[in-house]
């Protein structure tokens, strides 16, 4: 059996982005993360047994609030490469970008990343 563990709308504000105007003012981003893992049929109630949510969330802050990447695809690689410790089936990133130049047109910019571990 198989369990997901789903973030969504984790807020950081950081200075990402391809742009000059980009790497001097901190804007928004919002992170959504799905983790699928396999469900130890011996599970009993204890944190060792499942995926520490505070721990993967550790690991997207220490990413988001890193050197700047120019874009949000590098962004979403590089968590998804330090999700892998986690030993997950499959994970799946997505960077929201919602204070772009396109917000002027449009609700969120964003880029989905997935990887099968399996």
């Amino acid at each position: 059996m198989d369990y997901e563990i789903r973030f969504s709308g984790l807020n950081f504000h950081a200075k990402h982005g391809l742009y000059k105007k980009e790497k001097e003012k901190e804007q928004l981003f919002k992170v959504d993360i799905s983790l699928t893992a396999t469900w130890d049929s011996s599970f009993s109630d204890d944190i060792k047994n499942v995926i520490n949510y505070e721990e993967i969330f550790n690991e997207v802050k220490e990413v988001m609030e890193s050197e700047p990447f120019n874009l949000i695809e590098a962004l979403a690689e590089e968590i998804l490469n330090r999700l892998e410790k986690y030993n997950p089936i499959k994970a799946t990133v997505t960077i929201h970008k919602p204070e772009t130049e396109l917000s002027k047109n449009s609700d969120d910019v964003s880029v989905s990343l997935s990887k099968s571990f399996a």
